[in-house]
Protein backbone atom coordinates (compact mmCIF):
# COMPACT_ATOMS: atom_id res chain seq x y z
CA UNK A 1 0.00 0.00 0.00
CA UNK A 2 1.81 3.71 -1.21
CA UNK A 3 1.35 6.73 0.20
CA UNK A 4 0.80 10.61 -1.05
CA UNK A 5 0.33 13.86 0.61
CA UNK A 6 -3.53 15.10 0.38
CA UNK A 7 -3.98 19.06 0.54
CA UNK A 8 -7.82 20.05 1.77
CA UNK A 9 -8.60 23.22 2.34
CA UNK A 10 -11.49 23.96 4.21
CA UNK A 11 -12.65 27.37 3.62
CA UNK A 12 -15.50 30.17 5.02
CA UNK A 13 -15.27 32.70 1.52
CA UNK A 14 -14.94 32.32 -1.52
CA UNK A 15 -10.97 32.26 -3.09
CA UNK A 16 -9.09 31.06 -6.08
CA UNK A 17 -6.19 29.42 -6.06
CA UNK A 18 -2.79 30.01 -7.69
CA UNK A 19 -0.29 26.84 -9.30
CA UNK A 20 2.36 25.26 -7.05
CA UNK A 21 5.72 26.02 -8.69
CA UNK A 22 7.38 22.87 -10.19
CA UNK A 23 9.14 21.00 -7.45
CA UNK A 24 12.50 21.72 -6.66
CA UNK A 25 15.03 18.58 -5.93
CA UNK A 26 17.20 19.93 -2.52
CA UNK A 27 19.09 17.06 -1.93
CA UNK A 28 21.40 14.22 -3.82
CA UNK A 29 19.43 11.25 -5.28
CA UNK A 30 19.14 8.26 -2.24
CA UNK A 31 21.30 5.01 -3.17
CA UNK A 32 19.01 1.71 -2.57
CA UNK A 33 20.80 0.04 0.67
CA UNK A 34 23.39 2.99 1.05
CA UNK A 35 22.13 6.06 1.38
CA UNK A 36 18.71 7.67 2.86
CA UNK A 37 17.09 10.79 2.84
CA UNK A 38 13.78 11.28 4.99
CA UNK A 39 11.63 13.31 7.60
CA UNK A 40 12.31 17.13 5.86
CA UNK A 41 10.95 20.14 7.30
CA UNK A 42 10.84 23.83 5.73
CA UNK A 43 11.08 26.92 8.84
CA UNK A 44 10.98 31.02 7.95
CA UNK A 45 12.88 32.87 9.34
CA UNK A 46 12.28 36.75 8.31
CA UNK A 47 12.13 36.08 4.17
CA UNK A 48 14.53 33.17 4.20
CA UNK A 49 13.23 29.74 3.92
CA UNK A 50 15.82 26.81 5.88
CA UNK A 51 14.44 23.58 4.64
CA UNK A 52 16.33 20.71 6.93
CA UNK A 53 16.05 17.11 6.52
CA UNK A 54 17.85 13.41 7.52
CA UNK A 55 20.42 12.37 5.78
CA UNK A 56 21.35 8.48 6.94
CA UNK A 57 24.66 6.57 5.48
CA UNK A 58 24.19 2.60 5.73
CA UNK A 59 27.58 0.67 6.85
CA UNK A 60 27.99 -1.63 3.87
CA UNK A 61 28.47 -4.71 6.23
CA UNK A 62 26.63 -4.59 9.26
CA UNK A 63 22.79 -2.64 10.13
CA UNK A 64 24.51 0.66 11.34
CA UNK A 65 23.89 4.09 9.80
CA UNK A 66 25.61 7.41 9.87
CA UNK A 67 23.09 10.28 10.55
CA UNK A 68 23.37 13.49 9.81
CA UNK A 69 21.12 16.50 9.39
CA UNK A 70 21.32 18.64 6.28
CA UNK A 71 20.30 22.41 5.49
CA UNK A 72 19.35 24.55 2.67
CA UNK A 73 18.26 28.23 3.00
CA UNK A 74 16.42 30.30 -0.11
CA UNK A 75 16.35 33.80 0.32
CA UNK A 76 14.02 34.37 -2.94
CA UNK A 77 10.98 31.93 -2.15
CA UNK A 78 12.56 29.32 -3.06
CA UNK A 79 13.62 29.94 -6.71
CA UNK A 80 17.37 29.73 -6.04
CA UNK A 81 19.19 27.73 -3.19
CA UNK A 82 22.72 27.66 -0.95
CA UNK A 83 24.46 24.79 -1.14
CA UNK A 84 23.80 22.20 1.29
CA UNK A 85 25.50 22.34 4.94
CA UNK A 86 25.62 19.41 7.05
CA UNK A 87 24.47 20.75 10.32
CA UNK A 88 25.91 18.22 12.50
CA UNK A 89 29.70 17.18 11.50
CA UNK A 90 30.27 15.32 14.78
CA UNK A 91 28.31 12.30 14.09
CA UNK A 92 30.64 10.38 11.94
CA UNK A 93 30.30 6.81 13.09
CA UNK A 94 28.42 4.04 12.36
CA UNK A 95 26.39 2.67 14.71
CA UNK A 96 22.88 1.54 15.92
CA UNK A 97 22.18 5.21 17.40
CA UNK A 98 20.68 7.55 14.83
CA UNK A 99 18.68 11.02 14.17
CA UNK A 100 14.97 10.75 13.79
CA UNK A 101 11.80 12.85 14.01
CA UNK A 102 13.14 16.49 13.00
CA UNK A 103 11.76 19.84 13.72
CA UNK A 104 12.14 23.39 13.57
CA UNK A 105 10.74 26.97 14.49
CA UNK A 106 12.24 30.60 14.82
CA UNK A 107 12.41 33.45 17.44
CA UNK A 108 11.03 37.02 16.35
CA UNK A 109 14.66 37.39 16.33
CA UNK A 110 15.18 35.28 13.02
CA UNK A 111 16.95 32.72 14.83
CA UNK A 112 16.47 29.50 13.87
CA UNK A 113 16.38 25.83 16.55
CA UNK A 114 16.42 22.99 15.25
CA UNK A 115 15.41 19.75 17.16
CA UNK A 116 15.99 16.28 16.55
CA UNK A 117 15.66 12.70 18.70
CA UNK A 118 18.76 10.77 19.05
CA UNK A 119 19.10 7.23 20.12
CA UNK A 120 18.33 3.74 19.70
CA UNK A 121 14.57 4.01 19.69
CA UNK A 122 13.47 3.21 23.23
CA UNK A 123 12.91 5.44 26.20
CA UNK A 124 16.65 6.75 26.16
CA UNK A 125 16.38 8.52 23.14
CA UNK A 126 17.91 12.31 23.94
CA UNK A 127 15.68 15.39 22.38
CA UNK A 128 18.79 17.98 20.99
CA UNK A 129 18.94 21.36 19.44
CA UNK A 130 21.14 23.33 17.42
CA UNK A 131 20.55 27.29 17.21
CA UNK A 132 21.44 29.25 14.31
CA UNK A 133 21.40 33.06 14.30
CA UNK A 134 21.83 33.71 10.42
CA UNK A 135 26.18 33.30 10.94
CA UNK A 136 26.83 30.34 12.70
CA UNK A 137 25.31 27.12 14.36
CA UNK A 138 25.70 26.68 18.05
CA UNK A 139 27.22 23.46 19.50
CA UNK A 140 24.33 21.12 20.46
CA UNK A 141 22.38 21.08 23.47
CA UNK A 142 20.81 18.29 25.38
CA UNK A 143 17.26 18.63 27.19
CA UNK A 144 16.83 15.09 28.03
CA UNK A 145 17.74 11.56 27.62
CA UNK A 146 14.83 10.39 28.94
CA UNK A 147 12.59 10.52 26.00
CA UNK A 148 10.87 7.74 23.16
CA UNK A 149 9.44 9.44 20.71
CA UNK A 150 6.09 12.30 19.63
CA UNK A 151 8.87 15.24 19.53
CA UNK A 152 6.72 18.01 18.74
CA UNK A 153 8.18 22.20 18.82
CA UNK A 154 6.28 25.24 18.88
CA UNK A 155 6.86 28.98 19.59
CA UNK A 156 4.39 31.56 20.82
CA UNK A 157 3.99 35.10 20.05
CA UNK A 158 6.53 36.40 23.03
CA UNK A 159 9.34 33.99 21.80
CA UNK A 160 8.88 30.92 24.57
CA UNK A 161 9.92 27.72 22.78
CA UNK A 162 7.92 24.78 23.89
CA UNK A 163 9.29 21.13 23.47
CA UNK A 164 7.21 17.88 23.75
CA UNK A 165 7.73 14.26 23.65
CA UNK A 166 6.67 11.20 24.96
CA UNK A 167 8.34 8.42 27.54
CA UNK A 168 6.43 4.95 28.15
CA UNK A 169 3.53 6.41 27.03
CA UNK A 170 3.38 9.31 28.85
CA UNK A 171 3.54 13.18 27.82
CA UNK A 172 6.54 15.33 28.68
CA UNK A 173 7.26 18.82 28.08
CA UNK A 174 9.68 21.53 28.73
CA UNK A 175 9.72 25.27 27.86
CA UNK A 176 12.34 28.03 27.39
CA UNK A 177 11.42 31.84 27.90
CA UNK A 178 13.25 34.12 25.32
CA UNK A 179 16.85 35.53 26.28
CA UNK A 180 19.93 35.65 24.96
CA UNK A 181 20.98 32.79 26.30
CA UNK A 182 17.98 30.19 26.98
CA UNK A 183 17.49 28.46 30.27
CA UNK A 184 15.29 25.53 30.00
CA UNK A 185 12.57 24.38 32.56
CA UNK A 186 13.30 20.90 34.41
CA UNK A 187 11.31 18.12 31.83
CA UNK A 188 8.15 17.62 33.63
CA UNK A 189 4.85 15.11 32.96
CA UNK A 190 1.60 16.16 32.48
CA UNK A 191 -0.39 16.70 35.46
CA UNK A 192 -3.02 14.43 34.63
CA UNK A 193 -1.23 11.45 35.13
CA UNK A 194 -4.19 8.91 35.12
CA UNK A 195 -4.31 9.64 31.23
CA UNK A 196 -2.14 8.06 29.25
CA UNK A 197 -2.29 11.53 26.73
CA UNK A 198 -0.29 11.64 23.05
CA UNK A 199 0.26 15.11 21.04
CA UNK A 200 0.05 13.62 17.85
CA UNK A 201 0.91 16.76 15.38
CA UNK A 202 2.88 20.04 14.89
CA UNK A 203 -0.19 21.88 15.08
CA UNK A 204 -0.12 24.32 17.78
CA UNK A 205 -2.19 27.67 18.13
CA UNK A 206 -2.33 30.40 20.95
CA UNK A 207 -4.60 32.86 21.79
CA UNK A 208 -5.07 36.65 22.20
CA UNK A 209 -3.12 35.30 25.76
CA UNK A 210 -0.90 33.84 24.76
CA UNK A 211 -2.52 30.40 26.04
CA UNK A 212 -1.65 27.17 23.84
CA UNK A 213 -4.12 24.58 22.59
CA UNK A 214 -3.11 21.54 20.93
CA UNK A 215 -4.88 18.53 19.68
CA UNK A 216 -3.38 14.62 20.44
CA UNK A 217 -5.09 11.40 21.91
CA UNK A 218 -6.34 10.15 24.94
CA UNK A 219 -6.58 6.68 26.44
CA UNK A 220 -6.67 5.34 30.00
CA UNK A 221 -10.43 6.59 31.13
CA UNK A 222 -11.53 7.14 28.09
CA UNK A 223 -12.85 3.59 26.08
CA UNK A 224 -10.49 2.99 23.75
CA UNK A 225 -8.32 5.99 21.54
CA UNK A 226 -10.53 9.63 21.71
CA UNK A 227 -9.29 12.80 20.56
CA UNK A 228 -8.43 15.49 22.81
CA UNK A 229 -7.80 19.35 23.28
CA UNK A 230 -5.04 20.20 25.75
CA UNK A 231 -4.80 23.75 26.72
CA UNK A 232 -2.07 25.65 28.99
CA UNK A 233 -3.04 28.46 30.64
CA UNK A 234 0.19 30.90 30.54
CA UNK A 235 -0.65 33.54 33.29
CA UNK A 236 -1.00 30.86 36.07
CA UNK A 237 1.69 28.41 34.12
CA UNK A 238 -1.01 25.30 34.60
CA UNK A 239 -2.41 22.68 32.48
CA UNK A 240 -6.19 22.68 32.46
CA UNK A 241 -8.64 20.27 32.75
CA UNK A 242 -7.78 17.73 29.31
CA UNK A 243 -11.28 17.82 27.30
CA UNK A 244 -12.31 15.33 25.07
CA UNK A 245 -12.98 16.88 21.34
CA UNK A 246 -16.56 15.89 20.40
CA UNK A 247 -18.88 13.21 21.09
CA UNK A 248 -17.38 10.17 19.02
CA UNK A 249 -18.15 6.57 20.13
CA UNK A 250 -15.62 4.83 17.78
CA UNK A 251 -11.76 4.55 18.10
CA UNK A 252 -10.59 7.80 16.94
CA UNK A 253 -7.84 10.71 16.77
CA UNK A 254 -7.09 14.35 17.24
CA UNK A 255 -5.12 15.27 13.99
CA UNK A 256 -4.89 19.09 13.63
CA UNK A 257 -6.22 22.13 14.58
CA UNK A 258 -6.19 26.22 14.21
CA UNK A 259 -7.80 28.82 16.04
CA UNK A 260 -9.95 31.78 13.48
CA UNK A 261 -9.65 35.62 13.84
CA UNK A 262 -13.02 35.13 15.88
CA UNK A 263 -11.92 33.05 18.62
CA UNK A 264 -13.61 29.74 16.72
CA UNK A 265 -11.18 26.89 17.24
CA UNK A 266 -11.19 24.30 14.00
CA UNK A 267 -9.98 20.56 14.34
CA UNK A 268 -9.82 17.33 12.29
CA UNK A 269 -10.70 14.20 13.77
CA UNK A 270 -9.88 10.71 12.19
CA UNK A 271 -12.35 8.26 12.72
CA UNK A 272 -11.19 4.22 12.75
CA UNK A 273 -8.93 1.86 14.11
CA UNK A 274 -5.93 2.01 11.72
CA UNK A 275 -3.92 4.98 11.33
CA UNK A 276 -3.82 4.88 7.59
CA UNK A 277 -7.78 4.30 7.14
CA UNK A 278 -10.00 6.78 9.30
CA UNK A 279 -12.73 8.73 7.74
CA UNK A 280 -11.35 12.81 8.31
CA UNK A 281 -13.71 14.89 9.93
CA UNK A 282 -14.19 18.65 10.59
CA UNK A 283 -15.14 19.80 14.17
CA UNK A 284 -15.23 23.69 15.98
CA UNK A 285 -16.34 25.43 18.84
CA UNK A 286 -15.63 28.67 20.57
CA UNK A 287 -13.10 29.53 23.12
CA UNK A 288 -15.81 30.79 25.83
CA UNK A 289 -18.42 27.79 24.72
CA UNK A 290 -17.89 24.20 25.57
CA UNK A 291 -20.29 22.52 23.06
CA UNK A 292 -18.55 21.55 19.87
CA UNK A 293 -20.77 21.76 16.71
CA UNK A 294 -21.60 17.95 14.37
CA UNK A 295 -18.59 16.80 12.45
CA UNK A 296 -18.45 18.08 9.13
CA UNK A 297 -17.41 14.70 6.55
CA UNK A 298 -14.09 15.07 4.73
CA UNK A 299 -12.66 12.22 3.34
CA UNK A 300 -11.04 9.24 4.63
CA UNK A 301 -7.45 6.66 4.32
CA UNK A 302 -5.23 9.16 5.66
CA UNK A 303 -2.65 9.25 7.85
CA UNK A 304 -3.64 10.51 11.45
CA UNK A 305 0.08 11.39 12.16
CA UNK A 306 0.89 13.33 8.98
CA UNK A 307 -1.58 16.40 9.12
CA UNK A 308 -0.73 19.87 9.11
CA UNK A 309 -3.03 22.36 9.19
CA UNK A 310 -3.02 26.78 8.61
CA UNK A 311 -5.00 29.54 8.23
CA UNK A 312 -4.53 32.64 6.26
CA UNK A 313 -4.91 36.74 6.61
CA UNK A 314 -8.78 35.87 5.30
CA UNK A 315 -9.46 33.35 7.75
CA UNK A 316 -9.62 30.38 5.28
CA UNK A 317 -8.28 26.71 6.19
CA UNK A 318 -5.85 24.70 5.07
CA UNK A 319 -5.15 21.02 5.72
CA UNK A 320 -2.29 19.48 4.61
CA UNK A 321 -2.14 15.83 5.47
CA UNK A 322 -0.53 12.26 3.70
CA UNK A 323 -3.34 10.05 1.49
CA UNK A 324 -2.88 6.35 0.93
CA UNK A 325 -4.87 4.96 -1.79
CA UNK A 326 -4.37 1.71 -3.11
CA UNK A 327 -0.64 1.04 -4.30
CA UNK A 328 -0.55 4.16 -6.24
CA UNK A 329 0.36 7.84 -5.09
CA UNK A 330 -0.13 11.38 -6.32
CA UNK A 331 0.50 15.12 -4.78
CA UNK A 332 -3.23 16.96 -4.88
CA UNK A 333 -4.69 19.38 -4.10
CA UNK A 334 -8.62 20.07 -2.62
CA UNK A 335 -10.49 23.32 -1.97
CA UNK A 336 -13.64 24.23 -1.34
CA UNK A 337 -16.05 26.85 -2.41
CA UNK A 338 -19.13 27.05 0.40
CA UNK A 339 -19.89 23.14 0.58
CA UNK A 340 -18.60 21.95 -2.57
CA UNK A 341 -15.08 20.55 -3.14
CA UNK A 342 -12.77 20.93 -5.85
CA UNK A 343 -9.43 18.92 -6.33
CA UNK A 344 -6.68 19.51 -8.33
CA UNK A 345 -3.61 17.32 -9.07
CA UNK A 346 -0.03 18.72 -8.68
CA UNK A 347 1.56 15.71 -9.60
CA UNK A 348 0.44 11.78 -10.11
CA UNK A 349 2.24 9.23 -12.05
CA UNK A 350 2.75 5.44 -11.04
CA UNK A 351 6.84 5.56 -10.21
CA UNK A 352 6.98 7.37 -7.23
CA UNK A 353 5.31 7.48 -3.64
CA UNK A 354 5.23 10.53 -0.95
CA UNK A 355 6.29 9.53 2.73
CA UNK A 356 7.59 12.05 4.85
CA UNK A 357 6.69 16.36 4.63
CA UNK A 358 7.05 19.17 5.90
CA UNK A 359 4.78 22.67 5.32
CA UNK A 360 4.64 26.10 6.68
CA UNK A 361 2.26 29.29 6.00
CA UNK A 362 4.08 32.57 5.73
CA UNK A 363 2.28 35.42 5.04
CA UNK A 364 0.14 33.55 2.55
CA UNK A 365 2.62 31.50 1.19
CA UNK A 366 2.37 27.70 1.63
CA UNK A 367 5.78 26.53 1.63
CA UNK A 368 5.92 22.27 1.26
CA UNK A 369 9.22 19.83 1.33
CA UNK A 370 8.65 16.05 0.87
CA UNK A 371 10.53 12.67 0.64
CA UNK A 372 9.70 11.15 -2.55
CA UNK A 373 10.92 7.57 -2.93
CA UNK A 374 10.52 4.76 -5.92
CA UNK A 375 7.39 3.49 -6.01
CA UNK A 376 8.79 0.02 -6.86
CA UNK A 377 11.37 -0.28 -4.55
CA UNK A 378 9.73 -2.04 -1.41
CA UNK A 379 12.27 -0.55 0.96
CA UNK A 380 11.11 2.91 0.02
CA UNK A 381 15.45 3.36 0.08
CA UNK A 382 15.49 5.36 -3.08
CA UNK A 383 14.61 8.31 -1.59
CA UNK A 384 15.29 12.27 -2.14
CA UNK A 385 13.96 15.67 -0.93
CA UNK A 386 11.82 18.59 -2.88
CA UNK A 387 10.72 21.50 -1.92
CA UNK A 388 7.31 23.35 -3.59
CA UNK A 389 5.56 26.40 -2.75
CA UNK A 390 2.34 28.19 -3.33
CA UNK A 391 0.69 31.96 -3.59
CA UNK A 392 -2.31 31.56 -2.06
CA UNK A 393 -4.86 33.83 -3.61
CA UNK A 394 -7.37 35.24 -1.07
CA UNK A 395 -9.68 37.05 -3.65
CA UNK A 396 -9.09 40.44 -2.79
CA UNK A 397 -6.92 42.49 -5.10
CA UNK A 398 -4.46 44.37 -3.75
CA UNK A 399 -4.89 48.35 -3.02
CA UNK A 400 -2.39 50.41 -1.52
CA UNK A 401 -4.83 52.27 0.41
CA UNK A 402 -6.51 48.93 1.79
CA UNK A 403 -5.29 48.81 5.45
CA UNK A 404 -4.48 45.45 6.25
CA UNK A 405 -6.35 43.00 8.64
CA UNK A 406 -3.43 42.72 10.80
CA UNK A 407 -0.14 44.53 11.16
CA UNK A 408 2.16 44.08 8.05
CA UNK A 409 6.04 44.95 8.33
CA UNK A 410 7.54 45.57 4.79
CA UNK A 411 11.03 44.13 3.97
CA UNK A 412 13.32 47.75 4.36
CA UNK A 413 14.68 49.28 1.09
CA UNK A 414 16.99 49.15 -0.03
CA UNK A 415 18.41 45.88 1.42
CA UNK A 416 21.42 45.57 1.64
CA UNK A 417 22.00 49.78 2.71
CA UNK A 418 24.90 52.01 2.95
CA UNK A 419 24.06 54.56 6.14
CA UNK A 420 20.28 54.85 5.74
CA UNK A 421 17.13 52.75 5.48
CA UNK A 422 13.43 53.27 4.94
CA UNK A 423 11.09 51.07 7.02
CA UNK A 424 7.30 50.78 6.50
CA UNK A 425 4.73 49.10 8.10
CA UNK A 426 0.79 49.03 8.70
CA UNK A 427 -1.47 48.49 11.79
CA UNK A 428 -5.53 48.24 11.30
CA UNK A 429 -6.24 50.00 14.31
CA UNK A 430 -4.74 52.78 16.87
CA UNK A 431 -2.30 50.89 19.13
CA UNK A 432 0.81 51.23 21.13
CA UNK A 433 3.58 50.67 18.46
CA UNK A 434 7.49 49.86 19.48
CA UNK A 435 9.38 49.45 16.52
CA UNK A 436 13.40 48.21 17.63
CA UNK A 437 16.52 47.00 15.77
CA UNK A 438 18.74 44.26 17.08
CA UNK A 439 21.99 43.35 16.29
CA UNK A 440 22.87 39.44 15.50
CA UNK A 441 23.42 38.64 18.98
CA UNK A 442 19.54 39.51 19.83
CA UNK A 443 21.06 43.12 21.46
CA UNK A 444 18.83 45.87 21.34
CA UNK A 445 20.27 48.72 19.04
CA UNK A 446 17.44 51.40 19.18
CA UNK A 447 13.96 52.00 19.47
CA UNK A 448 12.83 53.98 16.09
CA UNK A 449 9.34 53.86 17.50
CA UNK A 450 7.50 54.00 21.04
CA UNK A 451 4.65 55.38 20.92
CA UNK A 452 0.45 55.70 20.47
CA UNK A 453 -0.31 55.47 16.37
CA UNK A 454 -3.11 55.65 14.23
CA UNK A 455 -4.16 52.91 12.33
CA UNK A 456 -2.68 52.78 8.47
CA UNK A 457 0.62 52.89 6.51
CA UNK A 458 3.65 54.38 8.39
CA UNK A 459 7.16 54.94 7.72
CA UNK A 460 10.43 55.71 9.63
CA UNK A 461 14.08 55.81 8.43
CA UNK A 462 17.20 53.97 9.99
CA UNK A 463 20.26 55.77 10.18
CA UNK A 464 23.28 53.31 10.97
CA UNK A 465 26.39 55.73 10.31
CA UNK A 466 27.86 54.98 14.11
CA UNK A 467 26.98 50.92 13.77
CA UNK A 468 29.56 48.36 12.12
CA UNK A 469 28.58 46.66 9.16
CA UNK A 470 26.81 43.44 9.52
CA UNK A 471 22.98 41.68 9.86
CA UNK A 472 20.83 43.55 11.88
CA UNK A 473 17.34 42.68 12.55
CA UNK A 474 13.72 45.11 12.94
CA UNK A 475 10.73 43.97 14.73
CA UNK A 476 6.89 45.76 15.02
CA UNK A 477 5.04 44.82 18.73
CA UNK A 478 1.70 46.29 18.91
CA UNK A 479 0.29 46.73 22.06
CA UNK A 480 2.81 44.70 23.55
CA UNK A 481 2.81 41.57 21.25
CA UNK A 482 5.52 40.49 18.79
CA UNK A 483 4.19 40.89 15.69
CA UNK A 484 7.01 40.23 12.58
CA UNK A 485 10.92 40.59 12.55
CA UNK A 486 12.52 41.11 9.61
CA UNK A 487 16.39 40.64 9.02
CA UNK A 488 18.47 43.34 7.15
CA UNK A 489 21.70 43.92 5.86
CA UNK A 490 24.66 46.75 6.74
CA UNK A 491 27.17 47.64 4.19
CA UNK A 492 29.30 50.78 4.85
Amino acid sequence: MKTLILILIFTFSLFAQHDWSEPVQLSEVGIPGEVLYYDPITACTGDTLNTSWIKALKHPDQYLYATQIEVRQSYNGGIYWQDTENITPEYTEYSHDRIFQLKAVCDSYNNLYVFYMKGLGFDTNSVIFKKYNGLEWSEADTLTSLASKDLQVTVDKVDRIYVFWTRNGYQYYTYSDKSVTRVWLEPMMFENTELNTTITNSNFVFDEDNNLYITGNLTGDFKGLRPGLFSYNKSEEKWKDIEEIGSFTATSSGCALVLLSDSTLVTNVSVGQYIDEGYNYIVSRKLDTPTWSQPVYLNQNTNIYSKRMFTDSVDNIHLIERYIIDSKSELISCYTKGNIWNTDTIQADDVYSYNYFGAVNCNDKLHLCFSRSDHYDPNYNTTSIFFQTKLIDTGIEYDPQTIPKLPVLFQNYPNPFNSSTQIIYSIPQSGEVKLSVFNSKGELVKDLINSKQNKGHHSVMFEANDLNSGIYYYRIEVDGIVKESKKMLYLK
